[in-house]
């Protein structure tokens, strides 16, 4: 299928979605993040002057690669149909499952496969250590099976949850992205921080003994991988060093981008051919640097509304017991903020629309159970 046939069925989507909320009311609730996830929407638009003033881009051209952001409506939706957070969830983990089994089955159906977001004609480092980096839109989902499962196996010890786990941590095995894996580990042990009790040990015995297999069998597992790739993490790791210099300190045709921001360019613009260029011929990539890129592309307001997302997020008095597993999607944008950044990125804004509406609705439930403990029913019968 071409890629005009996606962007077709792109626009019909957005608007569906634009109707559908300017024809129904929205139920009458406070929403915790309405105004933030307004700014993620009004902020790119606001991008697209600089892009008209600084780079001479046109602003449908600007409006017209900008379209995907409005996928944050899907916030709204979400809360018009007042959806049961348990189909959410269950929708998540049948995405993220399907994520991994792509990510995993292709590592050995190659050189046949189907789907991918990298190819061996377009990087350099498409195979590294023997894992075929296909780098698969999605990989947010497989985070949440394996936060959601392991945070599960610590409060109802239930050792089923356990294998779902693993399944994730395999899809991040062969992703081949040492960051997201990192921080998904680093998110893992975190949780020491937020049980107690024995399950808070159970926590501790749980990463020991996973440490331990790690430690003993580390040359059947990343033997090769380490082997094979620290030149390639060192080039790596200097390509974006380099790039974060160059869009932090000196693509800025006016100190009024560092405010607005230089928009996103568009591949028909004079812009989009400079960036191609800078691309192609100096090896700089804004994806490459996280919230710097961000902050080249949307100016200071979007990096401050992304660390108020987050910030905001890690708040005890928006989860339950059971929810608290929610908390760690944010600790893990926050860990990754330097390096990855996906609030404007069409495949990642649904997931963050529907963690954000998992933590209404958790935020939601403690509430409503507060108020039957400040009310507790006085009738006898």
């Amino acid at each position: 299928m071409s890629d005009s046939v996606f962007d077709y069925l792109e626009v019909l989507v957005l608007v569906g979605l634009f109707f559908f909320l300017l024809t129904h009311h929205a139920r009458h609730q406070e929403l915790i993040y309405k105004n933030i996830v307004l700014l993620f929407i009004a902020i790119p638009i606001l991008s697209a002057v600089g892009a008209l003033v600084f780079h001479d881009q046109s602003l449908s051209l600007s409006l017209l690669v900008l379209r995907a952001n409005f996928f944050w409506l899907f916030y709204f939706l979400l809360h018009l149909f007042n959806i049961e957070p348990k189909k959410i969830i269950y929708l998540m983990i049948v995405v993220g499952l399907v994520w991994v089994l792509l990510t995993v089955v292709q590592q050995f159906t190659y050189p046949d496969y189907y789907f991918a977001t990298r190819t061996e004609d377009e990087s350099y480092y498409f195979l590294r250590a023997g894992v075929y980096r296909f780098m698969l839109n999605g990989h947010h989902y497989g985070v949440f099976i394996t936060l959601y499962f392991f945070y599960n196996f610590l409060v109802s010890r239930k050792l089923t949850n356990l294998v779902f786990v693993f399944i994730g941590l395999s899809g991040f095995y062969y992703y081949g992205t040492r960051q997201f894996a990192l921080a998904l580990l680093a998110c893992m042990i975190l949780v020491l921080f937020m049980v107690k009790g024995k399950t808070r040990f159970l926590a501790f015995t749980s990463l020991s003994v996973c440490a331990l297999v790690i430690f003993f069998y580390q040359d059947v597992l990343f033997g090769e991988y380490v082997e094979m790739t620290n030149n390639q993490m060192l080039n790596e790791d200097e390509v974006r060093l380099i790039s974060a210099h160059y869009f932090l300190f000196e693509y800025w045709p006016h100190w009024l981008t560092k405010v607005i921001g230089n928009g996103i360019p568009h591949s028909l613009s004079n812009y989009g051919k400079e960036i191609d260029y800078i691309k192609e011929n100096l090896q700089l990539f804004r994806s490459d640097i996280g919230i710097i890129g961000a902050f080249n592309q949307f100016g200071i307001f979007y990096v401050l509304n992304i660390f108020w997302l987050n910030i905001k997020s890690l708040r005890s008095r928006y989860y339950t017991e059971q929810t608290k597993y929610l908390k760690l999607i944010f600790l893990y944008s926050l860990l990754l903020l330097l390096m990855s950044e996906y609030y404007a990125n069409a495949s990642a804004i649904p997931f963050f629309c529907f963690i954000l509406y998992l933590v209404d609705k958790s935020y939601e439930s403690t509430m409503n159970e507060q108020t039957k403990n400040l009310n507790p029913d006085t009738n006898i019968l």
